[in-house]
């Protein structure tokens, strides 16, 4: 094919594609390849087709198709991994990166890294997340990210340095207010804890996570009332969310119902058998009626 033709190929491949006709699509992106097996943008653009089917074994299949083809081009490679690091297969998509880490690409570093948290390797995970702010301090929510990581290894104080950069570059980032409401809730430090945590809901008023955690620093501030008023709202957004019923346990203590708060500890515990402050709270019911037998 000469130059026009190709243009017109992919113009009408890429029309058919926005138009959601993906068979018509996918038609026309294997005719290129069959003509042109060896130009790598058909491959590439009918892989992303696949990849929003949710098709990922011909998405798999079409990527090393390529690499037989056209040889191991970075893009090529850097689609292997986001192929694996989205289906979940993170060692797989990690064997990928590195094989363009030398190139110091921050998006490849961040793919690392996310792949690693994933993981649960922390600081293989911190290492190629700082990475990627070396290379572009603007890269888009790499502070959220690394607060994020900050926040699973208990370094509360950090999270709440880089949570709160991350606000400055992106102040309407739900997720980074309630990420700093969980710092400063790990640090007793109820106001901005609470402060966080009501402007994430004002931002994403369907998240159940934000208005439980707002209900759970009003209870360690006493304001029992207002508490519930919260954990009502969480519980509507989601019923079966095993937190918002601890805490309601816990507000069932708080106002002297023992046998009220064991039901609903017990009630979190079949939707989370190891839920730590349920179990906890089993403990504190258990003390609460001895005490009331000793009185």
């Amino acid at each position: 094919m000469n130059e026009i033709q190709l243009s017109r190929y992919f113009d009408r491949a890429r029309a058919f594609a926005e138009e959601g006709k993906h068979l018509h699509a996918t038609q026309v992106y294997k005719r290129l390849i069959s003509e042109e097996p060896t130009l790598p943008k058909a491959y590439l653009e009918l892989t992303s087709i696949y990849e929003e089917l949710e098709n990922y074994p011909a998405a798999e299949k079409l990527l090393l198709e390529a690499w037989e083809r056209c040889g191991q081009l970075s893009e090529i490679v850097y689609r292997l991994g986001n192929l694996h690091l989205r289906s979940g297969q993170y060692e797989r998509a990690i064997s990928y990166y590195n094989a363009l880490e030398g190139s110091k690409l921050p998006h490849v570093h961040y793919n690392l890294g996310i792949a690693y948290f994933c993981l649960g390797n922390f600081p293989k995970a911190e290492k190629h997340l700082h990475l990627t702010l070396k290379y572009d301090p603007h890269f888009p929510k790499i502070n959220e990210t690394i607060g994020d990581l900050l926040l699973r290894r208990k370094a509360y104080g950090e999270a709440v340095k880089y949570l709160r950069r991350g606000i400055q570059i992106d102040p309407y980032s739900s997720m980074s207010h309630y990420l700093l409401g969980l710092a400063y809730l790990a640090l007793y430090d109820w106001k901005n804890a609470y402060e966080e945590f009501v402007t994430a809901i004002e931002m994403d008023p369907k998240e159940a996570r934000a208005w439980e955690k707002c209900g759970e620093v009003l209870l360690n501030l006493q304001q029992l009332d207002e508490a519930e008023s919260y954990l009502r709202k969480a519980l509507e957004l989601d019923p079966n969310f095993p937190d918002t019923i601890v805490d309601f346990g816990y507000l069932s203590l708080r106002r002297g119902q023992p046998d009220e708060a064991m039901s609903y500890f017990t009630q979190a515990l079949k939707l989370q058998p190891n839920h730590a402050r349920a179990i906890e709270g089993k403990i504190q019911v258990k003390v609460m009626k001895r005490i009331y037998m000793r009185g």
